[in-house]
């Protein structure tokens, strides 16, 4: 395994950091050794106005520039913990400058061969500047988890072999059970066979391109050319099942297949896991926890208090004297039976594959197979709003949470999202569509944020 580290001191004069964005350009045009390539040093040149304190504003033309050479280059900024600042002009007051003017990058074939990479901006002491670490180890930043099963998830790889269909309409007409047992039913029953069926990827790719290579090999002597074509339809075949396979777990949803971007998905994939890791945490007396059992502890007693109901027993008086806005027309409309139209609608307007939910079921599950299940999905969703079903076998929720900084350090840097079912969500979306016919009459715009 090879890969370049290339180390760059960029120019310190302001007219002349252009020149480190055309040296980046001729490294990356003048090589081949740049297909695993690291870039790191005193680049000189900020990303962003956040990536800088006091003096004179940023040059946006500059930055800019440098966006875009790395663009050209295929670099992706490896982040940082720590301090944002690795560069201090050490003085006081209102002549106290700070930037972040070093720092790592590599491209996405780097990135792909050291996923857990690790970058830390460590103690500036007696020097202008502060070191930066890079561990990019096998377990780098990431320390010992328990480990947790595996959940089941839908694969849209399934679907490109037409048997699918079948699968789920024989698992679900031979189960007599609710509506939620045959849901798992059918999950379990296509992920067995699409193991068998597609097998492991990985695994898959690189027989298939050790028989391509031996038929090569041996064409010169037999006549392999009609098993060498078989044998790379074979392989397209599988090499797109891999790039559909990292796309969904990228949720790039603005790319299309067909092009081969499983590299990228690849990367993207690996970026959102780490983001979406929080390996440390600041307790309520300001001490950093990083051990798995103390971040959950601090987590769940921050949002228990935030959202523990206070004292509410004025609300009644409150209320009183809130005028009324929705009319008896309107009172009427909102009081109709739902009908499956508007059940169908809601799961229509769902995007395809979004963020796994509990049961491992996204929208694309139930727009593959509703002509199968939808009488049934749609039976249970008029029952809990027409007739006060309960809905509970359904009401299973992740709770996401969402970084509101760039580097969050306490519980309040994050915000807590809900991932419900797709079922439970088809019961609200067709609630909310009906609302939002009316919303723009009794809620004000001001007030249409906190919706």
């Amino acid at each position: 395994m090879q890969w370049r580290a290339t180390g760059v001191y960029g120019y310190p004069k302001h007219h002349l950091k252009y020149l480190t964005c055309d040296l980046l350009k001729h490294l990356n045009n003048s090589t081949s050794l740049n297909k695993n390539w690291l870039l790191f040093g005193d680049l000189n040149i900020t990303l962003s106005d956040k990536e800088k304190f006091g003096g004179n504003p940023i040059d946006t033309n500059i930055t800019n520039l440098f966006r875009s050479t790395l663009a050209i280059c295929d670099f992706q900024d490896l982040g940082y913990k720590g301090d944002v600042f690795t560069w201090n002009n050490r003085q006081q007051g209102s002549n106290l400058i700070k930037a972040r003017l070093d720092r790592f990058v590599a491209n996405t074939d780097w990135i792909s061969l050291f996923p857990n990479y690790s970058n830390s901006h460590l103690l500036r002491y007696k020097s202008d500047h502060a070191p930066i670490l890079l561990d990019f180890s096998p377990y780098a930043g990431h320390k010992q988890r328990q480990k947790r099963n595996t959940p089941i998830r839908y694969e849209q790889i399934w679907s490109r072999d037409t048997n699918h269909i079948q699968i789920v309409k024989d698992h679900w007409l031979a189960n007599g059970g609710p509506t939620h047992q045959k849901l798992t039913t059918a999950l379990n029953a296509l992920q067995s066979w699409g193991k068998n069926r597609f097998g492991i990827i990985p695994t898959r790719i690189k027989n298939l391109q050790e028989e391509l290579k031996k038929l090569n090999d041996e064409n010169g002597a037999l006549n392999l050319t009609e098993q060498i074509k078989s044998k790379e339809l074979e392989l397209d075949d599988i090499l797109e099942c891999e790039e559909m396979w990292w796309g969904q777990r990228s949720r790039a949803l603005w790319l299309e297949h067909g092009d081969k971007n499983t590299k990228y998905f690849h990367m993207k994939a690996n970026i959102r896991k780490k983001k979406n890791t929080i390996e440390a945490i600041k307790d309520s007396q300001g001490q950093i926890q990083h051990e798995d059992n103390m971040i959950e502890q601090i987590l769940v007693e921050h949002f228990q208090t935030l959202f523990t109901k206070q004292n509410t027993k004025n609300i009644t008086e409150t209320v009183k004297v809130v005028e009324g806005k929705v009319s008896p027309e309107m009172h009427q409309m909102l009081s109709e039976a739902y009908t499956k139209e508007e059940v169908f609608q809601a799961i229509k307007d769902m995007k395809a594959l979004a963020a796994p939910r509990p049961d491992g079921l996204p929208a694309l599950f139930y727009h593959n197979y509703w002509d199968i299940i939808g009488n049934d999905i749609t039976s249970m969703v008029l029952q809990v709003l027409n007739n006060n079903g309960d809905p509970c076998q359904f009401n299973s929720t992740h709770i996401c949470l969402i970084p509101k900084t760039s580097h969050p350090s306490t519980p309040s840097d994050f915000r807590p999202i809900s991932l419900c079912n797709v079922t439970l969500k088809i019961i609200t979306k067709t609630l909310a569509n009906r609302i939002k016919t009316i919303l723009p009459k009794i809620i004000s715009p001001n007030q249409s944020a906190f919706i």
